[in-house]
């Protein structure tokens, strides 16, 4: 892209329903984990689930990156995928992005579910990024084998499949 001219910014804002903090907060309050499952970026997946106060402590985000390792949002903290996922949950809450999701799947599909990173990953997992409509589906039947009661929200064609698969679809 060459010889272009500046025009200026675009600056978009999509503000949350004046509702869904409250309804998540009555979920929390009736002993529910809400998670966010979302096609958008990690980043602003974090940001609106803080918002939402779905998250509350530091985050961590799993991204595809070279190599693939947990980092905080503004990218101060690295910390090796190989740390123990549990002692992680405790201390901060944890991001996935769809991109790392498939990195690993590729690396561990010889593996049984039981020795695989994600399935010790998602369960603990509070905000899944960048995901794809399969890689939902894929989220809640880890969340069901790990033996969770689930209920999924959702309000497109990508969210059949996960729809599906959950114990609840609305």
């Amino acid at each position: 892209e060459t010889d272009l001219e500046f025009a200026g910014f675009l600056v978009l804002r999509c503000p949350l329903k004046r509702d869904s903090l409250e309804g998540i907060h009555k979920l929390r309050e009736s002993s529910h984990r809400v998670v966010m499952i979302t096609g958008d970026h990690a980043l602003t997946a974090c940001h609106v689930a803080r918002e939402l106060r779905i998250v509350t402590k530091p985050i961590l985000i799993l991204a595809n990156a070279t190599p693939i390792e947990w980092r905080s949002p503004d990218e101060s903290m690295h910390l090796r995928l190989d740390e123990n996922v549990s002692k992680l949950a405790q201390q901060y809450d944890l991001c996935i992005s769809g991109d790392a999701m498939a990195l690993l799947e590729d690396q561990e599909h010889h593996l049984r579910e039981k020795d695989r990173v994600l399935a010790k990953i998602i369960p603990r997992a509070l905000v899944f990024a960048r995901v794809a409509p399969d890689q939902k589906e894929f989220i809640l039947d880890v969340l069901k084998h790990a033996g969770f009661t689930t209920l999924m929200c959702g309000d497109g064609t990508n969210d059949v499949g996960a729809l599906k698969q959950a114990h609840v679809g609305v």
